[in-house]
This record gives structure tokens, sequence and C-alpha cells, in this order.
């Protein structure tokens, strides 16, 4: 999704342009705005897009998919890690999930699930090292070596095999499967190809070595307000007398929309995430994991606090993990790699769920 500004300030300012998704970024940047949040969708990590676009899967970009004449611009630095991030914490979860349940042991599952641990691998440690050094860099190829394609090619057999049955509208779109499943469905394209703009490719762009704006007190307090909806929601699960679920999303979402640039808006967000439990889980061991995502979710604010996009980034990617452990449940072959204080990144240990769940108090 692209941020947008009001038709009324563009023609106030006489800026040819500044409605494209690209130009409005700039032109809040530049007028200290509010920039709107960067989220992707199914449609944006499609098989539609992966079969236009094999290779340089993110090049281009669309704001309006369904529409009849689809806009198309070069996918902003910002877009990229939205539709990896929203791959891995969102979208591919909720797929082996789906796997999980209406093909258990038929393969499809694991080879889903060896996939994603390779690129879990490539978001944890590989990130690391990179953001050690001046950042993490998404081109137009993608950071996975097109893992993520295998992920939906493999999920679109599954979910023709099973008749389209129990598949939801998102994973409908991401295969490419609405049109079989749903008729009358809403259709939509890939971005159309267009001219390649290399200075917009680096808009909002994961750099650990700038300088970043300081929060302003209401900034201060909505992120404080985003981990005190996550704590609130880990007392819900383990049982506490009188507690209720916080807005997690809504808390992130109102901070990520107090960003002043596109640059603090990439650093406000963090890495999407499903809050989904799997159902295996017992209530001890949903109330142990929900204590170790809010320990990361605690990490993450720190380091936005902090201005240490380094740190807070791979507090994010541990949060993610957290998530995943809820999301899928105990799976052999998805190996976890938290961050430990004072070990280089390739000493990160790759753990089980159950290597995981045993070192929790």
């Amino acid at each position: 999704m692209t941020t947008r500004l009001t038709v009324s300030v563009c023609a106030t300012l006489l800026l040819i342009g500044c409605t494209s998704p690209i130009g409005t970024a700039r032109l809040a940047s530049a007028l200290r705005l509010s920039v709107p949040p960067t989220r992707a969708t199914y449609r944006d990590v499609s098989k539609k897009v992966f079969d236009a676009y094999p290779i340089q899967q993110w090049a281009h970009c669309s704001a309006n998919p369904a529409a009849a004449k689809p806009e198309t611009h070069t996918c902003t630095g910002i877009e990229r890690d939205a539709r990896e991030s929203f791959e891995l914490g969102r979208a591919f979860p909720e797929a082996i999930a789906y796997l999980q349940e209406h093909q258990p042991g038929g393969g499809a599952d694991e080879y889903a699930i060896g996939q994603l641990s390779i690129m879990l691998r490539l978001a944890t440690i590989y990130e690391a090292k990179s953001l050690a050094g001046s950042g993490w860099p998404i081109g137009t190829k993608g950071r996975y070596y097109q893992k993520d394609q295998h992920i939906v090619a493999t999920l679109q057999g599954a979910i023709r095999a099973a008749g389209c049955h129990g598949a939801s509208q998102g994973l409908l779109d991401m295969v490419d499967l609405a049109a079989n499943c749903k008729p009358g469905a809403v259709g939509f394209t890939a971005p159309p190809n267009g001219p390649y703009d290399n200075a917009a490719g680096d808009i909002g762009e994961i750099k650990t070595r700038i300088h970043l704006d300081k929060l302003t007190a209401n900034q201060q307090a909505l992120l404080h307000a985003t981990h005190a909806a996550h704590a609130a929601t880990t007392r819900w699960l383990c049982g506490e007398p009188g507690a209720a679920p916080g807005d997690v999303f809504g808390g992130h979402y109102a901070f990520e929309a107090s960003a002043t640039s596109v640059t603090q808006s990439a650093f406000f967000k963090m890495r999407d995430f499903w809050g989904y439990w799997n159902p295996r889980w017992t209530p001890a061991e949903k109330c142990k994991i929900a204590k170790l995502q809010d320990r990361m979710h605690l990490n993450w604010m720190a380091a936005v606090e902090a201005l240490d996009w380094e740190h807070a980034r791979i507090a994010a990617n541990d949060h993610l993990q957290a998530h995943l452990l809820a999301n899928l449940g105990r799976t052999p072959r998805l190996l976890y790699r938290f961050s430990v204080p004072g070990l280089l990144h390739n000493a990160w240990p790759a753990r089980t769920w159950g290597e995981v769940l045993g070192s929790l108090p």
C-alpha cells in the first residue's frame, strides 16, 4: 500500500506528479507531514507477481492492482521490505498452518517449512551481519533467493488438491486461485512493466549508519503504548485475573503513522507478525512463549528509543521468531536463531522448537 497526500495540498504547491506514491513520500518528508504506514498485501506477494517477474520480483509495485489500468512505479526500499516482512511474518505462517491442517504428512507442509527455515536464516544471521556494516538493502531480486516463490507454488498445488476448502481470501489471492475457487471474485493483475528509477529504489532503505531524528514526546508515548498493549496481551494469555488483550496491531499502526519522514517510517516499522496460536500449545506453553514475545518486544522498544536501527531490527527479528514459534507449533524442521548478546552473529545457535521451549523459564 502506498502513501498519499490530499490533492488540495498538491494543487496548492503546484507540484507536478506529487500524487504518485514516490512523489507523495518525498513531499511528505519535505513538509514534515505524517507519512502513512506502508503495508503489503497477499496480492503484492502473489504468484501472479512472481510469474510476471520471476527474477526481479520487486522491481515494480502498484497501488491499485485491481484497477482496469493499474498504476505502476518503481518499488521503493520501504515497499520491498514491507513485502518480505509480510511474507515471512504473516502470509507464509498462514500458508504453512493451512498445509498442516489440510495436508498433514503430505510432504507439502514439510517442504514449505524447510524453505521458510532457509529464509529465516537469511533474515537473522545474514541480515544481522549486514546491519553491522551499513544496513540491509533489498534489491529487485529480493533477499530470499526465490524461496518465497517455491512456497507459493507449493501452496497453490495444495489448495487446488484440497478443492480450495478452508483457504482464506488472502491465500487464494496469493496463489492466484481466487477466480477458480470463488466465482465473481474481484481480479487483479501484476504491476505493469515500466521505467526503473534508481533513486526511488533507495527511498526508505534500511541504513544503520545514518542520522535519525530524536523521537518527539508524542512519538515516545505512542511507542510505549505499543508495548503496554503487548504486555497486556501477555498477561491475558497467562490467565491473570482481570487482564484483557491490548490492541497491539493498532498501537503499532498509530506509532508508525506518527513518522514525519520516509526514513523514520521505515525505522518505526516492526517486522510483521501473526497473532495466531497453534492449537497444540497448552495454556502453560502459551504463557511461556508469550513472555518470550514480550521480552523481545521490549528489546525492540528500547532500541528504537535509543535510535539504534541495527539492534531494533535484530530485536524485531527475535520477536518475529517468537511469533513463528506460536504460529507453527511443534515443527522439527524449522530452526530458530535468536540473537545472543556477546556472541558473533554466526555463533547464534540454531535451535528446534523443543530446545527453545526448554530454555524458557
